[in-house]
């Protein structure tokens, strides 16, 4: 079975009280080494793999036909983490002991708006 990953990026509107999608397919590559750093599936899960939280935000909204931005819902696993704590996690994860930095980055195979905040 394959393994994909759909993510989406949200930024709560406090005016209209909802969240709203800014980003969809943040990491549009099926990439094995992403999926065992978020949920830990796919290989073998480091001290500080598996950083997502499991299943979706109380408030994640899905229509009437199960879908959240044309998105098909569907059987999937889902997980959840906040901007902040995934950049934390991912600067945590490439860190040495001494502060440096390990290269290469899992992150930097990415070319898009978060993780160019992780550099």
């Amino acid at each position: 079975m394959g393994c994909d990953i759909h993510a989406v990026l949200q930024e709560f509107n406090p005016q209209h009280n909802l969240w709203v999608t800014i980003l969809k397919d943040v990491f549009p590559n099926r990439d094995y080494p992403l999926f065992t750093f978020l949920s830990g599936v796919r290989g073998n899960p480091g001290p500080h793999d598996e950083i997502a939280i499991s299943g979706l935000p109380a408030d994640f909204q899905v229509d009437a036909k199960g879908e959240h931005d044309g998105f098909q819902m569907g059987e999937h696993s889902f997980g959840h983490i906040t901007l902040d704590d995934f950049l934390y996690k991912v600067k945590e994860r490439n860190t040495n002991p001494d502060g440096t930095l390990i290269e290469p980055s899992i992150m930097s195979r990415f070319d898009n708006p978060i993780c160019k905040k992780c550099h």
